[in-house]
């Protein structure tokens, strides 16, 4: 019965990847200091000069964050209380979102720098680590962290071996598909599903995106845990599709 769930599951994934190859191919890809929202449907020139707004005005408030919370520069404790407080004091619902946060976090190999991203908000979030942001509510969980590799699938691939093991160190049993690149390879995704350990389904999507125009890639661990949606995972649902350009409502069965 397991095998036959992740088998249903895995080809619905990988049916759904063909589904999605124009949506994420269409979509523009950031290559600022900072992560950016991309728009999941074809952008008119409207959309374009709100997305680069939008852009702008996080470059800006990373430069700010940057000179202000300069305690945080040169830190490499992933756990240090300081940098922590002070990151957590930057978290906050997403202006231009219902259901999304804005966090902010340490770029591991520049500590010097300062990320945002967009995760599901959490009324009572607390930041964990200094390296990392991550977030989860109503099923969707978000997981944020910046690597260095030679491109997308390159950062794909190591992104997608630290996780399986994370999972295979849990005693769970994943099922991969293959990693597909977009855009020149400026962009990857892996999709992953698996039963927890409570027999539910979890569908993943390992993705990677360019930043610093190649200098560095941002990875994302996007889980859907089916046990946990409700009523207001459809509402949010659209708002991660925009963050990441991506349509998972086809894949996950909503709207239908």
């Amino acid at each position: 019965m397991k095998k036959l769930l992740l088998f249903l599951l895995t080809l619905g994934l990988i049916l759904s990847m063909t589904a999605c190859t124009d949506k994420v191919g269409k979509a523009p890809s950031p290559s600022g200091s900072t992560p950016s929202t991309t728009q999941s449907d074809d952008s008119d020139a409207t959309d374009k000069k709100e997305n680069a707004d939008k852009a702008d005005d996080t470059d800006k408030a990373d430069a700010t964050n940057n000179s202000d919370d300069s305690n945080m520069a040169g830190n490499t404790n992933v756990s240090d209380d300081a940098v922590l407080a002070s990151l957590q004091s930057l978290y906050g619902k997403a202006p231009e979102y219902e259901y999304m946060a804005l966090g902010y976090y340490q770029d591991l190999f520049r500590p010097d720098m300062v990320r945002d991203g967009y995760v599901p908000y959490e009324e009572n979030y607390v930041q964990e680590r200094t390296d990392s942001l991550q977030g989860k509510a109503h099923g969707i969980s978000i997981r944020l962290h910046m690597a260095e590799a030679s491109g997308a699938t390159d950062a794909n691939e190591t992104l997608r071996q630290t996780y399986l093991q994370q999972l295979e160190d849990r005693n769970l049993s994943p099922e991969a598909d293959e990693i597909t690149s977009y855009d020149n390879d400026t962009l990857a995704i892996c999709p992953v599903a698996y039963l927890d350990e409570n027999e539910n389904p979890v569908i993943t999507f390992l993705y990677t995106d360019i930043r610093d125009n190649g200098a560095a890639y941002m990875c994302a661990e996007i889980e859907f845990h089916a046990a946990e949606f409700d009523d207001v995972t459809a509402l949010m649902l659209p708002e991660v599709e925009d963050v990441f350009a991506v349509n998972f409502s086809g894949i996950l069965g909503f709207g239908e």
